[in-house]
């Protein structure tokens, strides 16, 4: 409705697990991480993505998913 008219479109939560590669300031080699994207539209039609890196267990699920819950977009 038209309260809402100025919000995003869609987004989309994404969490996967990975292996850093040392590269471009990321943990050692082999450190296993975890991930979270946040992808979708705005309201004008813009694609954005928000990604959040960080080593395995080193942030708790209940912090990721305030991080998550932080993201505007308008």
């Amino acid at each position: 409705g038209p309260d809402d008219a100025g919000e995003a479109r869609e987004a989309r939560r994404i969490d996967y697990d990975f292996t850093a590669d040392g590269q471009e300031d990321t943990p050692n080699r082999g450190t296993p991480m975890t991930g979270v994207l946040v992808a979708g539209v705005d309201s004008k039609g813009v694609p954005f993505v928000v990604r959040l890196n960080a080593v395995k267990d080193a942030v708790d699920a209940e912090d990721l998913d305030a991080f998550v819950g932080s993201i505007t977009v308008k």
